[in-house]
């Protein structure tokens, strides 16, 4: 099976993150794009620019799938599948509805919040997280964090009062259990996992539950306890199976999942670290997703 895989601009890099999951699994992949971000990591989708390209990448094909709800006349009567996986779709679903469902053989879904929206044949599908080594807690101090490139998108002023009402509320014998670093300072991709790396418990967002965020997972892919948002939890585990992240979807759950982790002892704590970090390399990492993919592409 080669699989063409075209983004106009290709977000978060999905487009060839999908290409490394499927040629984990010993399929042929390919992602291309028509723009390029400035800040590329190693690996991207290659920037093609000329029709001639594009028509031989075609004809090397055997299936299509246009990524990020990116809309192209080709010419080819070749499979198609189409990724749906933020903005464009959540705010304009029904039209892009009309134009994918006549044309395409399923859907794939990125988030819990955009299943449900009509789509062709959904199937939810999340980007994989890159293996990282563990790095889980050495002793009986707890050290939190929470790091968001955007504090408002992220909820942070509701994580830090939380944070800030457990400290109040320790005594001086328990609070040294406890320490909590915050930054909304914007840093580069590597350096922000460098200091997550450094913590015992990631707390992700209390802004919207629809999904945990990348940032969720590449914490638990660190052997990180995560803590976040996600309504979707229920149906996580009916697609996917018992997930461990522990889930608050308002202040109060907030609160409770603080004070749960503070009264775990070392071993419980690094016993969670452990599912955490497990739990990423069955389900997220790029063979689980390939296999995923995989499956849909060739069902």
């Amino acid at each position: 099976m080669k699989v063409l895989l075209i983004s106009g601009f290709d977000w978060a890099n999905v487009g060839k993150s999908f290409e490394i999951a499927l040629k984990s699994v010993g399929e042929e992949a390919k992602s291309i794009c028509f723009d390029l971000h400035s800040l590329l990591p190693e690996e991207h989708s290659e920037l093609v620019n000329s029709e001639e390209t594009l028509r031989e990448y075609l004809t090397w094909c055997d299936i299509i799938l246009l990524m990020h709800s990116a809309s192209f006349k080709l010419n080819t009567n070749k499979p198609m599948f189409v990724f749906h996986g933020g903005t464009t779709y959540r705010e304009h679903h029904k039209e892009l509805n009309e134009v994918f469902n006549p044309r395409v053989s399923a859907s794939i879904i990125q988030t819990y919040d955009l299943l449900g929206l009509g789509a062709e044949n959904e199937k939810w599908v999340i980007p994989p997280i890159e293996r990282m080594p563990s790095a889980f807690t050495e002793d009986n101090h707890i050290a939190f964090a929470h790091y968001p490139r955007d504090p408002a998108f992220k909820g942070s002023a509701d994580i830090n009062y939380a944070m800030y009402e457990m400290q109040s509320m320790l005594s001086y014998d328990e609070l040294y259990r406890l320490d909590y670093d915050y930054s909304s300072e914007r840093v580069s991709k590597a350096e922000n996992l460098k200091r997550i790396s450094l913590c015992d418990v990631y707390i992700e967002s209390q802004y919207r539950a629809v999904d945990w965020g990348v940032t969720a997972l590449e914490a638990a892919a660190m052997g990180k306890v995560v803590i976040t948002q996600f309504a979707g939890y229920g149906a996580y585990e009916n697609e996917f199976g018992p997930c461990p992240i522990l889930h608050a979807n308002d202040l109060k759950q907030l609160g409770k999942r603080i004070e749960q982790v503070l009264e775990m002892s070392h071993d419980e704590i690094l016993a969670l670290q452990t599912e955490h970090w497990q739990w990423v390399q069955d389900c997220h990492s790029y063979t689980a997703v390939g296999e995923r993919l995989k499956g849909i592409l060739c069902e």
